[in-house]
């Protein structure tokens, strides 16, 4: 069995809050070190928005293929067949 082998049985086994941590911790570290810090800002600004009004009740969410199905129904039909 291989060093990775190894290491992705052991992972395996932890609880489930345990692996999605460390699977948060690899994938933050694949992120680039040029992240544009507004861009950051402004994406947890608007997460904080949205939460907010989904738990004061204003927003009311949706299957997402419900919604795809509606993005579907409302594209312009192109002549190629998509």
């Amino acid at each position: 069995m291989s060093k990775n082998d190894e290491l992705l049985r052991q992972i395996l086994a932890l609880k489930y809050e345990e692996r999605a941590a460390i699977a948060h911790q690899i994938l933050a570290s694949l992120a680039p070190d040029d992240i544009d810090e507004d861009a950051q800002a402004a994406w947890v600004a608007e997460i904080e928005v949205r939460l907010a009004l989904i738990e004061s009740g204003d927003y009311v969410a949706r299957d997402a293929w419900e919604a795809l199905e509606d993005i579907r129904r409302n594209l312009p039909r192109r002549g190629n067949g998509v």
